[in-house]
Formats: C-alpha cells, structure tokens, sequence
C-alpha cells in the first residue's frame, strides 16, 4: 500500500490478515464518518426550522406501518429502530409501535435527541401503540423545548431501560408530565437532577 503525506510516498507492507484487518479499520472509519457528518448536520441546523434534519442511525424495518405516515402534509417521518414515526402539520411527533433505537452520539459535548433537528417542529408527542424503550433512554426528548404535552406515555413500555439519563432534559415547555406507569426497576442512571434540567 502506498501513503502520500506533504508530498511524499511511504510504502506499507501487509500480510493477509493485516490487509484484512486494515479494511475492516477503514470501514469502521468511514461509518464513523457518515454518523459524525449526520449529527453534526442535526446539530447545526438544530435552530433553522427552514433545514429541517434528523439525526440518522441503524433502522430496521418498522415493526407496524401506519397510512398517517405517508401523508404529505407531513414535515418528516422516518424509523426509529423499529419504530416509525412521522411528524404532522399540527406540529404533533407520533411515535408507532416497536423498540426504540440507541441514542443519538454526543457530538463536540452536543447532549441531543434523536429528533433535535426537528426541535421548532414538535409542540406535540404522542405514542400511538405500545413502544419499548431502548435499554439505553438517555435524552430521548433533549432539547425539544417547543415541546408542551406527551399523550397515552402509558404505552412506552420502559421496564428494559437501564438509563434514562437527562431523558426530557431542556424540555422547558412541558411542565406536566405523570410518569407513574414507569418501571424503573432495572433503571441504573435517571440523573434526576438533570432529567428534567431546564
């Protein structure tokens, strides 16, 4: 393998596996790459509700797909895990029925939600089936500070989650919120101090 750096030419030797494994590095590099570069984009359009951008993880098939979804009137929709979820023009997050996905990466100390690029969009969660929450639930809702009310929270089944970690952090408009069904049996972090820090 030959290298350029300021000019000038280095040759590498690699044995098979090393070829190997070097490939397997870049790989690794690049989609590290691609997840920096869709964060960073989330992060920096977070205020600009005229470049709307969501931060972009591993998805699966969503679990249930719902007609709503596909309307266009929509602002966004998309899967999150296997959860779809689509934003409506009455400004209102819906969130179908599957497992959540892991949380958005902390870019440059950036603590943010999966849905932070849509943060001027959402006034409105609701969850429209059940929905299990990933292990890992930390800042689920951070940031989302035009949020003001989250229906039917009783179908986000939590009793998997081992952190939930400043989950509805920066959320400044919710001021209600009854977390009396969640089961926080298995819950190592709820960071209650800054769970719900404003």
């Amino acid at each position: 393998m030959t290298c350029t750096t300021n000019d000038e030419q280095h040759t590498l030797h690699f044995g098979k596996k090393g070829r190997a494994w070097l490939a397997i590095g870049l790989a690794a590099v690049i989609l590290q790459a691609q997840a920096v570069t869709s964060v960073q984009a989330a992060v920096s359009n977070a205020g600009d509700s005229n470049q709307n951008t969501v931060v972009q993880l591993a998805t699966s098939a969503p679990a249930k797909e719902y007609p709503a979804a596909s309307e266009t009137t929509n602002i966004a929709s998309g899967v999150y895990g296997t959860s779809q979820w689509w934003i409506d023009a009455q400004k209102v997050l819906h969130i179908g029925a599957g497992t959540l996905g892991e949380p958005a990466p902390v870019i440059n100390t950036n603590l943010i939600s999966y849905w932070i690029g849509y943060k001027a969009d959402i006034t409105k969660v609701v969850f429209e089936d059940t929905v299990i929450a990933n292990q890992d639930s930390q800042r689920l809702f951070t940031g989302l500070d035009q949020l003001i009310t989250i229906d039917n929270l009783t179908k986000l089944d939590t009793s998997q989650v081992i952190n939930m970690h400043m989950m509805f952090s920066q959320c400044k408009s919710l001021t209600n919120l009854d977390l009396s069904n969640f089961k926080t049996a298995k819950v190592t972090d709820m960071g209650v101090d800054v769970c719900f820090r404003y």
